[in-house]
């Protein structure tokens, strides 16, 4: 190497070194703390999807991300961006947030910002339930798993219900029935959410037959004592049963050939119409004792009896006077004579609206008398020798036995017409009795049977065996329990179900 060429190179290589030198000798740019942009530090209704968005003081830095629900929140993740995208936050909830840069081995804290979701949006939802005709079916409780009141569905089977939020199981409910789907669930508004409706077919039996007296005919009960009251018309007695044991723990003496027997469960106070001897016997349920005695008149002849419990009122239909007299349950006294009835045998009261409804044998229809001013007010036909009449009041709905049509008449409380006329047993008619609580009819039949109708379809669902020549029939609703006196047998057939 000549001289000039090895000065040449030594120059060269001081030259980089003096680059280079001063290269590494500039000053390293400051990394200041983030800066938080958005969502802006304490805002509200922020969407639960959000864009976490900050600015750099430098372009080459990494940054952690610390975010939750604690006023110190947790490392999430580490990006090269300034920005990131948190999803599916919960409603209604304060969240926290703040980054940590990393550039040119500093690190640099943003101050930490909170901000509240939106609240959850509520929704209304709606539908329909139907029986398995595809009628709409009312009463049914519709129930929601949110904590909002349940609804119940109209006669046309609609319900509807607002202030839904999230995700809510919805479930239908009806004693005696199954639906399809048994529940479901929704999320936002929908305006057909539908169930159907299977009716559940109850098992009947007689579970216990009761010696009574003789020619057994009205029956009543106190479902507040379990207590049952059975007129004998031959022995001139009523026999009284214990529900809980199925036995007769009493005979009270009234007087002659009683047949209809009321219970007044307030004040559990108990009444017979005795046709013999024209009168009607009070009874005091907790003594089993007669504690007065009410004359009607000559030739009366009271058949059946009933009692408005709102009113402490006392009605008995008098067969051969044409006429219906009403007593005051406070004194023991008639205090009016109804009349433009003709030939009254069976009579029911709708305590809900103070109507009192009668069935007239002879004249084949029901007359319908107001309460409050004790006149007929309607007059109904009905089938042929009408004698049982009762009524469903939840619903307004009457029910009358026809013997002679072998049929029950279904009339509407508030237009007091007959809606529906049901087929039942041989010799029907004598006696028909409601349970409000399941809806359910029960009619006697002369051929030893008991029909068994269900009121929301107007159709016999069981017909049971009971003993000879059954008359009268009632229902305790707490317990559904049936009873039916077989005036043949001299006996109480008491039904159960399950």
């Amino acid at each position: 190497m000549t001289r000039s060429k090895y000065l040449f190179f030594i120059a060269s290589v001081i030259l980089i070194v003096l680059v280079l030198s001063s290269c590494f000798l500039l000053p390293k740019p400051t990394l200041t703390p983030p800066q938080l942009v958005s969502p802006a530090n304490g805002s509200t209704n922020v969407g639960t999807s959000v864009n976490l968005v900050w600015k750099s003081s430098v372009s080459n830095a990494t940054y952690k991300v610390f975010f939750g629900t604690s006023q110190s929140p947790a490392y999430v993740t580490t990006v090269s961006t300034t920005s990131y995208t948190v999803n599916n936050l919960e409603y209604s909830t304060t969240y926290y947030w703040n980054i940590v840069a990393t550039a040119n081995g500093q690190n640099a804290t943003s101050t930490t910002w909170s901000f509240t979701t939106e609240p959850q949006p509520v929704y209304t939802v709606s539908g329909y339930v139907f029986d398995s005709n595809g009628n709409g079916l009312g009463g049914v409780s519709i129930s929601f798993s949110d904590g909002l009141s349940s609804v119940t569905t109209n006669s046309q089977g609609y319900w509807s219900q607002s202030g839904l939020s999230g995700s809510v199981v919805i479930t239908p409910s009806l004693s005696g029935y199954t639906f399809t789907p048994s529940s479901t669930t929704v999320t936002g508004p929908n305006n057909n959410v539908n169930f159907t409706a299977s009716e559940l077919t109850p098992s009947y039996s007689v579970i216990a037959t009761i010696p009574v007296g003789q020619n057994p005919w009205g029956i009543a009960v106190n479902p507040n004592t379990n207590t049952i009251y059975v007129t004998n018309v031959a022995s001139n007695t009523v026999s009284v049963i214990n529900g809980n044991a199925n036995q007769v723990i009493a005979i009270i003496p009234v007087g002659d050939e009683p047949f209809g027997v009321a219970v007044n469960q307030n004040t559990n106070t108990i009444y017979t119409a005795n046709l013999g001897s024209n009168n009607v016997s009070v009874i005091n349920g907790s003594a089993n004792q007669v504690i007065a005695t009410i004359p009607l008149g000559q030739n009366q002849w009271p058949f059946g009896v009933a009692v408005n419990q709102n009113t402490n009122t006392i009605y008995t239909a008098n067969w051969f006077s044409n006429n219906v007299s009403v007593i005051n349950g406070n004194t023991n006294q008639v205090i009016a004579t109804i009349s433009f009835v003709s030939s009254p045998v069976g009579v029911a009261v709708n305590q809900n609206t103070n109507t009192i409804y009668v069935a007239n044998d002879v004249s084949n229809n029901v007359s319908v008398i107001n309460g409050n001013t004790n006149q007929v007010i309607a007059t109904i036909p009905v089938g042929y020798f009408p004698v049982g009449v009762a009524v469903n009041p939840n619903t307004n709905t009457i029910y009358v036995a026809n013997a002679w049509s072998e049929s029950v008449s279904v009339i509407n409380g508030n237009a007091n017409q007959v809606i529906a006329t049901i087929p039942v047993g041989q010799g029907a008619g004598y006696g028909v009795a409601v349970n409000p609580n399941t809806n359910t009819i029960y009619v006697t039949n002369a051929a030893n049977t008991v029909s068994v109708i269900n009121g929301n379809t107007n159709q016999v669902i069981a017909t049971i065996t009971v003993g000879k020549s059954p008359v009268g029939v009632a229902v305790n609703p707490n317990t559904n329990t049936i009873y039916v006196t077989n005036d043949a047998s001299n006996t109480v057939s008491v039904i159960g179900s399950k």
